[in-house]
């Protein structure tokens, strides 16, 4: 900020002027930050929102796989063939598997808003192992592999 004052004498000659100055600097920087920070918390919010959104459009069509492929293994649809029933099993695993993906990508988003804090727990790795594989046996049948 700048200002110039003069200063005059009573016939209105002039004589000298003052100039005042304000460095700015750190108040430009600060309010600079506030936008930052008020962009950076809108934009968590939309993503927030976004995944709060999209977990209900996922897990509704989601949940009627799971539904109609568990009807099927059990087979009150109709009899299935030995192949029809590992590929109905191949579909509700995957369908839980993306689940437990979309609950996990809701659940790092809670985490990272604060509103939830992880907890370690045991993990069974012949089952993770077991789904990790079921989830590529399919892409290996499709290529011959065993």
């Amino acid at each position: 900020m700048c200002a110039m004052y003069p200063k005059l004498d009573e016939e209105g000659t002039y004589l000298y002027s003052v100039h005042v100055m304000q460095d700015i600097t750190e108040s430009k920087k600060v309010i600079e930050a506030e936008i930052m920070k008020e962009t950076a918390e809108a934009a968590n919010k939309a993503k927030s929102d976004f995944l709060a959104n999209m977990s209900h459009e996922l897990r509704t069509p989601l949940n009627a796989i799971l539904g109609f492929s568990e009807l099927m293994s059990t087979g009150l649809g109709g009899p299935l063939t030995d192949q029809q029933k590992e590929y109905v099993t191949d579909i509700f695993t995957s369908g839980q598997h993306l689940l437990s993906l979309i609950n996990d990508i809701l659940d790092l988003s809670k985490v990272e808003a604060g509103k939830m804090e992880l907890q370690m727990s045991e993990l069974d790795i012949k089952r993770l192992l077991e789904s990790s594989i079921s989830l590529f046996k399919e892409k290996a049948y499709k290529q011959s592999l065993q």
